[in-house]
């Protein structure tokens, strides 16, 4: 729990199969049990943040400089 955790996740998860959906629960599990146990840890479903458009192969998307931005600010607030 003593290193900080970044998940992040785009959307089509529906459209990707099951086997996707299933891995983002189980992410946004693991998610608040680091939490819980004290430690740092987020997920970043980018949907919720208002940007579309992106598989699990979000760093090679169009948009993949915003995605890298975003990453870089939780690095900038995150690690030590």
């Amino acid at each position: 729990a003593s290193m900080p955790v970044l998940m992040m996740y785009g959307d089509y998860l529906d459209r990707l199969g099951g086997t996707w959906q299933d891995a983002f629960e189980d992410c946004q599990q693991l998610v608040q049990e680091i939490n819980d146990a004290g430690g740092n840890a987020t997920m970043m479903h980018l949907p919720e943040l208002g940007i579309t458009g992106n598989s699990h192969m979000m760093m090679q998307a169009r948009n993949n400089l915003e995605i890298a931005d975003l990453i870089e600010q939780w690095i900038e607030q995150n690690v030590e």
